[in-house]
């Protein structure tokens, strides 16, 4: 998940974040490996910052999928037809 935060936050609290600063603002970054049953379905993050104006921070979420392995031994695999 990414945060920007404006570039007159201060105080910023972000446990687990990488932190950039860019034109924009200040970036957090939450990385997060989901892989049940190895690793939780979820992942929950927090902040705290201080702004001069209540405006809450633009918030993306970005997602990569990666194939499920096989399940199946390799010799135990169907000959596929010739």
């Amino acid at each position: 998940m990414k945060l920007t935060f404006p570039e007159d936050a201060t105080a910023i609290n972000a446990p687990g974040a990488s932190l950039a600063t860019s034109r924009k603002g200040v970036k957090a970054t939450w990385y997060a490996a989901l892989a049940p049953p190895l690793t939780g379905a979820s992942k929950s993050i927090s902040y705290s910052v201080h702004l001069n104006k209540a405006e809450a921070p633009e918030a993306t979420v970005e997602a990569e999928a990666s194939p499920r392995p096989s399940r199946t031994p390799p010799g135990d695999r169907a000959s596929s037809p010739t």
